[in-house]
């Protein structure tokens, strides 16, 4: 009995939850010694390698970090600020060293043609209508979005693994049922030309099986083909060479029950995204409209006058400075104006994104339901297939049958096992999207998803 594949809400038949286009090789007669003699590559590991290589996640990682630091560098914005400043100037004429904070004639300041000027000073914004805060906020709303970008990416790349892990399981099943064709047709000329021998047989039944066993060795060209493209297509995504694949056991997917959905696009981490970058919007109109309001700053510094070679005479300076732009053009207007245009926009954003991830939740419980029908439907249609073949090959062996029937018999059977493989593979995809639609697609659940092939 073959495993079942998850079964979506509402629960369908467990018939139609037959696992993957891998247990057709078992239906075919592959060996379990040839199956013990390659090397295993189970989705996981499939699914691991490319969260450790694919370039996506580093880039995903990296735009993190980079948000993170903006979280850090607009919070310092709270903090007073201090700078050290130091100059030595050269003129052509002798200048004051020192400062004049009064006009004595009995005593005159020192004058020499280098200065030499420190300045150790400090500031801190007292008033700023909430900038600040709003900077602060906006970064680290930046930071979310970039974790649930990250999220995001990891989990399209985890489906798009295992897309192209099923679909490489099916492209091997569905060579492996061109193979068995292949074999058949043979038999049959090999049938043939003993019977011409015997004369027994026309020559037209030579004819036809040879034609027959073209028409099966162009398909399984066709079909190989296949496997090799699929298989660079999980090499590219894996990092895994396709010489490697190429000797690999794949795993099919088990009997496990997917998380059940919330009914909340919001907890899908493209909506997350689209609402972090909202929240990051909403502060930007914060920020351009406290813009508008006079800003207050306290300042303080202790400075040092002197030459090379004289006394240097150190003083200190505290203040208060407003500063309030009176008149820009209507720029600051504008900026304001263009901030709540980029909110609206990012809130239409979160609305798009959630109808987008409720239609691809839509789309993959159609997809099961389709896929299912088609494998009970090709179930079936492969058990009748292979009585009908059985009869075939007894009524011809009987002299009862005719070639002609026995040779449509044997590519109904490969259509069949064929559909049926895709069919499979399918299913799992659209449970594979399910759980990417549903925003719970994690290493954790491909894990429970496949098991190994006995």
């Amino acid at each position: 009995m073959r495993p079942q594949l998850p079964s979506p809400s509402p629960p369908i038949r467990p018939a139609l939850l037959v696992a993957s286009s891998i247990a057709v090789l078992a239906a075919l007669g592959v060996s379990a010694t040839r199956a013990e003699a390659q090397e295993r590559l189970t989705l996981g590991d499939a699914v691991e390698a490319a969260l450790a290589t694919h370039p996506a996640i580093r880039a995903a990682e990296a735009r993190g970090s980079s948000a993170r630091h903006r979280v850090r560098e607009a919070d310092a914005s709270r903090w007073p600020s201090f700078g050290l400043e130091y100059s030595l100037t050269r003129f052509d004429e002798p200048m004051v060293t020192t400062p004049i904070h009064g006009f004595d004639p009995t005593s005159l300041p020192d004058f020499d043609r280098t200065l030499a000027q420190g300045r150790l000073g400090a500031r801190y914004t007292l008033l700023d209508w909430g900038a600040r805060g709003a900077g602060v906020d906006g970064a680290t709303a930046g930071a979310e979005a970039a974790d649930a970008s990250a999220r995001s990416t990891r989990m399209q790349l985890i489906e798009a693994v295992a897309t192209a892990y099923l679909q490489l399981g099916a492209a091997r099943a569905v060579d492996r049922a061109a193979e068995a064709r292949v074999e058949a047709t043979r038999s049959e000329v090999e049938r043939v030309e003993t019977a011409l021998e015997a004369g027994t047989a026309a020559e037209v039944e030579r004819l036809r099986a040879s034609t027959a066993l073209q028409d099966a060795l162009a398909r399984q060209v066709s079909t190989r083909a296949a496997v090799a493209s699929a298989e660079r297509d999980l090499a590219r995504l894996t990092g895994v060479e396709p010489v490697r694949l190429g000797g690999s056991v794949l795993d099919e997917p088990a009997s496990v029950d997917p998380p059940p959905s919330t009914g909340r696009p919001a907890a899908h981490p493209l909506v997350e995204r689209a609402e972090r970058a909202a929240d990051a919007a909403r502060t930007t109109v914060d920020v351009q409209r406290s813009s508008l309001l006079p800003r207050l700053d306290l300042t303080g510094a202790m400075l040092d006058f002197g030459t090379l070679s004289s006394p240097h005479v150190f003083e200190w300076q505290v203040g208060a400075q407003l500063s309030w732009t009176l008149f820009s053009g209507g720029g600051r207007r504008a900026s304001v104006r263009r901030a709540e245009a980029d909110l609206r926009a990012a809130e239409a954003d979160v609305a798009m994104r959630a109808l987008e991830v409720d239609a691809a939740r839509d789309a993959a419980r159609t997809a099961i339901e389709s896929a299912d029908a088609r494998v009970a439907a090709l179930e079936t249609s492969v058990a009748q297939w292979e009585e009908l073949l059985r009869v075939e090959q007894l009524a011809l062996e009987a002299g009862a049958g005719t070639q002609r029937d026995l040779l449509e018999a044997q590519a109904g059977l490969f259509n069949a096992r064929a559909g049926r493989s895709q069919a499979y593979a399918d299913a799992a995809v659209a449970r594979v999207r399910l759980a990417a639609a549903d925003g719970s697609l994690t290493t954790e659940w491909i894990q429970g998803f496949t098991r190994s092939s006995p």
